[in-house]
């Protein structure tokens, strides 16, 4: 017997998509402030990309031995793990004041673990001898990142503590040089709206846009990050249209397609209106950066005329 499968799958099926873990890249994250003589001593974040439950980064002060270094010279030093809560999205925009040091915070929307030793301080009294790294991987203390997000380094970085600015980051724009003791991107007279680029170039300024204050409440600044998010909608198509039921399995193959690509995976679910007529898989992943995935549909050779 033969079905328009087409028809099937357009009007019948119900398609959904959920978001899988944010993929972070250099400047999704920002340090927009510090303060390196607080109890405890405290980092004020800005995130730059909607970040989607069980999104997960780190922050540490091991030290990259050489500038566009790929890897820590060592680790487990001072390390510290924000993650997104289960049901949680952490969106664009929005500012985090975190304890730097033996520190955990545990709200409804992320829990930041802080690691057991050391503060900002140093010995000259300014942001740490070699700096504060954002960044994803495996584990805080792995060696090798998969990214390095952002780079604060200290005044009293040098060659010999290995304070250098990684791989992938750029003076400016996903490195900053700060140098008091304790100092935030300003809550007035500075740029709040605009592109992700165009925020991270002001924060980058720090001659001219940041002041020597230790960030306090993360309610201090209003970010507004971009635009609207495009639409993104799905489509589905089928080839070939029609088939035997006892046609050679898979009888066809669906493709999945989505309007905006961007770094995350999509998971899109997918139900038959009709089990006993043809069938597909529960879900199909469109791949991060890609615009569509595959799937097999099966056709169902059952002994009712149609």
């Amino acid at each position: 017997m033969k079905r328009n499968l087409a028809l099937i799958l357009l009007s019948g099926s119900l398609i959904q998509a959920a978001h899988a873990q944010t993929t972070l890249a250099a400047g999704d994250i920002a340090i927009i402030g510090y303060n390196a003589s607080g109890t405890p001593d405290s980092i004020a974040l800005l995130v730059l990309k909607d970040l989607s439950a069980g999104t997960q980064f780190f922050v540490s002060d091991n030290e990259v031995a050489s500038v566009g270094g790929t890897s820590f010279a060592d680790a487990s030093e001072a390390e510290a793990t924000f993650t997104v809560q289960t049901g949680q999205t952490v969106a664009a925009g929005t500012v985090v004041v975190l304890p730097w040091g033996n520190q955990t915070v545990t709200n409804s929307v992320y829990t930041w673990t802080g690691h057991t030793s050391g503060g900002l301080g140093a010995s000259g009294g300014t942001l740490l001898d070699d700096g504060l790294y954002i960044y994803t991987g495996v584990t805080a203390a792995g060696l090798t990142p998969t990214a390095f997000i952002y780079y604060a380094k200290g005044a009293n970085a040098t060659a010999t503590l290995s304070g250098n600015r990684p791989s992938g980051l750029v003076d400016g724009q996903t490195s900053i040089s700060p140098s008091s003791n304790a100092s935030r991107y300003k809550i007035s007279g500075a740029t709040y709206t605009g592109t992700s680029s165009e925020l991270l170039t002001a924060i980058g300024n720090i001659a001219t846009n940041w002041e020597a204050v230790a960030p306090v409440n993360t309610t201090d600044w209003t970010f507004s990050v971009g635009g609207a998010p495009p639409s993104n909608t799905l489509t589905l198509s089928v080839s070939p249209t029609s088939f035997s039921e006892s046609a050679t399995n898979p009888a066809a193959t669906g493709t999945v397609t989505r309007s905006v690509v961007d770094a995350n995976p999509l998971v899109v679910t997918l139900t038959s209106p009709d089990t006993t007529e043809v069938t597909v898989p529960a879900n199909v992943t469109i791949l991060a950066s890609q615009a569509s995935a595959t799937f097999d549909v099966t056709a169902v050779d059952d002994s009712t005329p149609d």
